[in-house]
């Protein structure tokens, strides 16, 4: 839509045709995959919240972003004090700080005041997804040895 719109404000043929209906579409898409509440889901009837990483940035305006994310926030672990946007239950997948920033700049987009809380959340966590904490929760190591994923410190 903001390659459309810039288009047209420069006067200039947008090079993707048709492109009104490809936005048409792809916004008629999203519409089936939102629940009666506006909660965005996985696919299209389902019943599993999609936190819309992808969605909610090319759609920041978008009707289902303050109900996802007020969904997804409900999978708090109090345990261990941080929001657990995957709603799963391993410790790992628990753990993803990235999560909470994606989820405050998604907010602060559109001037929700819960960006600040989830900023004050993530800043208390200090494990990411990949990193020693979890060789350590998981095997007992200290240290990581033969391969190191891409998203260890």
């Amino acid at each position: 839509m903001d390659y459309r719109d810039a288009a047209r404000e420069l006067q200039r043929k947008p090079v993707i045709s048709g492109l009104d209906e490809v936005i048409r579409k792809l916004t008629a898409g999203l519409e089936k995959n939102m629940d009666a509440k506006g909660v965005m889901q996985s696919f299209q009837g389902g019943r599993l919240p999609h936190w819309g990483s992808l969605i909610f940035d090319l759609f920041p305006g978008h009707p289902a972003l303050k109900p996802t994310l007020a969904k997804m926030m409900e999978n708090y672990d109090p345990g261990m004090k941080l929001y657990n946007f995957h709603g799963v239950t391993r410790y790992a997948e628990k753990c993803f700080p990235w999560g909470n920033y994606w989820a405050a700049r998604n907010f602060s987009r559109v001037g929700d005041p819960a960006a600040h809380q989830l900023l004050a959340n993530a800043l208390e966590s200090v494990n990411y997804f990949g990193a020693i904490p979890e060789r350590v929760f998981y095997t007992g190591s200290s240290t990581i040895t033969g391969c190191s994923p891409a998203t260890a410190p």
